[in-house]
Parts: C-alpha cells; sequence; structure tokens
C-alpha cells in the first residue's frame, strides 16, 4: 500500500527540508551518499525531500515527532561537536548542535505544509530530556573504586614522589606564580581514598597546563567529574584500560584523563538544557499557531527518570534496560513497553483535544528487555 510513516531514523527536523538528503551511493562504496533510511522510500532520492513526500502523501490526520536528533548528535559526541550558533557552516554536520533559527523555520515549515496551513487535524510532540536516559546515567561519576593501599600508592606515586600529591602541589605552584587561579588549580586536585572515586576526566574548556610542565602532556586539561556531570554508556568500554602507546600506570579515569567525547560537564549539560528549552517553546507554539494536540514526553520521561519509573496497572516499570525497564538496551530508544507508553499519551491527547475515543495500548502486554 501507499506510505503512510515518512519517520527516517537519525533525521533532524532541519533534514526534513534538505533537498538530495536520499542521495544514493555514487561512488561505489557501498554506502549512500545521503541518509540509508530515506533512499529506501525516497520519491526521488536526488531531488526529493522527506516533508515534500510526506505532504505528498496527503494523510488526513497527521503525527509529528522530530527533534530529538538536533540535540542528540551533540550529547552523544560528548559535546565535542559544533554548535550552529557558533558556526552556521556546522548545520551540515548531522552531528552538530542545531540552531534555534534553523530549527523554528524548519518546524514552521513541516507542520504548515503537513496540516495545510492549520486545515488538517494532528497531534504533535515536544522533545524529552535524553541525558536522564541510561545512555548517560548507567556509569555513575564516582565508578573508580580502590582499596587503600592502592589509593595510597597512586596518590605517592611509583617513586614515592611522583604520585598526585606531587601533581597537586604543582598546582599549587602554578597558581602562587599566577599560570591559573587557585580556584583552577583546587578544581583540577586529585584526592584518591579506600572506596568510590570520581572518574579523571578531560576538559577542553581547561588552560592546558602541560605547557608549563612538558611532563604532564595528554594530561593538562584533567581534572576529577564533578557530581551533576555526566560519563556516557560508551565510557565502560574504556574505563580501566590503558591508551595506547602507555605503560601500564596509565589507566583511563584512574590516572590518565578519560577523553573529553566520553563525557557531558557542568557547560556542556548547560547548553543543552538551554537548547532544549528553546526548542520545546517552539513546538509548544507551533502547537497553537497549527492547532495540533500537544503531547509533552518532556515531562512524561523527565517525571518517570526522577519519581523512579512509572506505574502501570500496578506494576512500576523503571527508567533503565534492566528487564523490568521501559528502555532498550542501548540505553537511548524505549524498548516496545516504553513506546507503547508513548503512545498511549499520544493517543490521551488526540482524545482530549478531538473527543475520539481511540483505545489504549495494552503495556504490559508487549515485551521490555529479556535476559538469555
Amino acid at each position: 500500500g501507499s506510505l503512510n510513516n515518512f519517520g527516517v531514523p537519525a533525521a533532524r527536523v532541519v533534514d526534513m527540508v534538505a533537498a538530495a538528503y536520499g542521495t544514493p551511493d555514487k561512488n561505489g562504496d557501498g554506502i549512500p551518499e545521503g541518509n540509508p533510511y530515506y533512499v529506501r522510500i525516497a520519491s526521488d532520492p536526488e531531488t526529493s525531500t522527506i516533508l515534500g513526500d510526506a505532504a505528498t502523501a496527503n494523510g488526513s490526520f497527521v503525527s509529528i515527532w522530530i527533534g530529538q536528533n538536533d540535540l542528540l548528535g551533540f550529547l552523544s559526541s560528548g559535546g565535542t561537536s559544533e554548535d550552529v550558533e557558533e558556526n552556521p557552516a556546522a548545520i551540515q554536520n548531522p552531528s552538530s548542535l542545531t540552531d534555534v533559527a534553523n530549527f523554528t523555520g524548519a518546524l514552521a515549515a513541516v507542520a504548515g505544509n503537513m496540516t495545510g496551513g492549520g486545515q488538517k487535524g494532528g497531534v504533535i510532540a515536544n522533545l524529552f530530556d535524553a541525558t536522564f536516559t541510561p545512555f548517560f546515567r548507567a556509569v555513575p561519576y564516582k565508578a573508580i573504586p580502590l582499596d587503600a593501599a592502592t589509593a595510597a600508592y597512586l596518590m605517592a606515586g611509583p617513586n614515592g614522589d611522583d604520585g598526585f600529591n606531587d601533581y597537586n602541589d604543582g598546582l599549587d605552584q602554578l597558581a602562587f606564580f599566577g599560570f591559573i587561579t587557585q580556584a583552577d588549580a583546587d578544581a583540577r586536585k586529585v584526592n584518591l581514598v579506600a572506596g568510590a572515586n570520581s572518574i579523571l576526566i578531560e576538559d577542553d574548556q581547561l588552560h592546558d597546563i602541560s605547557q608549563y610542565d612538558p611532563s604532564l602532556e595528554g594530561r593538562g586539561q584533567m581534572r576529577p567529574i564533578k557530581a551533576g556531570e555526566l560519563a556516557l554508556l560508551t565510557a565502560a568500554t574504556v574505563l580501566n584500560t590503558v591508551p595506547e602507546g602507555r605503560t601500564a600506570i596509565d589507566v583511563y579515569g584512574v590516572t590518565w584523563p578519560l577523553p573529553d567525547k566520553y563525557t557531558l560537564t557542568a557547560d556542556e549539560l548547560t547548553r543543552h538544557a538551554s537548547r532544549l528549552a528553546d526548542f520545546n517553546a517552539a513546538i509548544a507554539a507551533q502547537a497553537t499557531s497549527s492547532n495540533l494536540a500537544l503531547v509533552d514526553a518532556y515531562t512524561i520521561m523527565i517525571s518517570a527518570a526522577i519519581g523512579g519509573g512509572i506505574l502501570v496497572d500496578g506494576q512500576m516499570l523503571l527508567p533503565d534496560f534492566s528487564p523490568n525497564g521501559f528502555y532498550s538496551t542501548d540505553g537511548l530508544h524505549p524498548n516496545p513497553r516504553g513506546q507503547a507508553i508513548i503512545a498511549n499519551a499520544f493517543i490521551d491527547a488526540i482524545n482530549s483535544k478531538y473527543g475520539s475515543t481511540l483505545h489504549n495500548v495494552d503495556v504490559l502486554n508487549l515485551p521490555g528487555v529479556s535476559l538469555k
């Protein structure tokens, strides 16, 4: 039958209006130059747009949930990808952080075209805070367990005068001579103890002090991660391993900083939170101007994360990827039960606005995560 679902994996709202987004393989390497999923359904992969194809389908009722990937590329890069607000050309990079102007303009085009300028009924959902998904919460910031002997050894160093005690003294010296502030020095200091310790991370916002001490090359921007900052799920594959070319004493997260791409620091989280708020404000305004039902996915998902789960028919479903969770094992996407929770939110919003009587999905009748 004819297509009625134009959801394309990895697409940003700005990609909905991008011509040639489905450009097929041109150089013969087997990899499409455009989005490989849109290639499969594009009316003309060389010229068509997702929005154009969706509008041509001429549905009588529309559902719109787009924009999560305009934030997710930045988050999953550990905040290392570019911000289009600072570099407009970065909009071509699918991992960049979309700016508000491009987001708002593309969203208006999507809603306007799909609803015929507000003449058709429909529903639109806002964006959830992905930093509350297991992908950003499964690895705790204090992920380095040490016994008392190991902590003492690392503080003293292999030779008794080349460990973190010596490093901390060096930071005070740099502050004394004015190369960095004392507050900066204190934030970088490492104090390992018996028990769980903070991950040692690279922070590209810090002044690189290896220029003053060449022995710190590769560690000139390191500091312990702070409470409230996040380690990505991908960090689990790197923590406690030895960087290529280093000796066994250099261990990621313990004595050698975890690369920036595996963490989200306070300034990166603040930037994301600000952009998420702006995007959701734009979606709320668009819902009003296009006369669409609005699904508050943001509140549903963040309430579940903060409250420890969602109660469904007497059973608490957890915000994780455990067998009783509602996320899939990639830590980002809801599993079938999680998708059903979201589907019911759409159904409730539609019934409320249009007086319809669509039936809810039986959430518990769907599978969660199974262990084999």
